[in-house]
């Protein structure tokens, strides 16, 4: 998937995990016996976890922008 792109992505080592989500892992992608073909899987409970925990740190630095630099 992601090593079809010319990127840095491409210099991946085929057999590790490549994982996405900060600070809970909600996509992860490995290989069996080094096959071509990847195994992935989604995990959608830590997907709405990060999403929630991103839109309330943004309120949280906007509330904190709002109460300490009003003009």
């Amino acid at each position: 998937m992601f090593n079809d792109i010319h990127s840095p992505l491409g210099d991946i080592d085929l057999s590790k995990e490549f994982t996405i989500g900060f600070p809970f892992t909600y996509y992860y992608e490995f290989r069996l016996d080094d096959h071509s073909i990847p195994n992935a899987g989604w995990n959608l409970k830590n997907l709405l976890l990060d999403c929630c925990s991103t839109w309330l740190t943004v309120v949280f630095i906007a509330f904190l922008f709002k109460k300490y630099f009003k003009k």
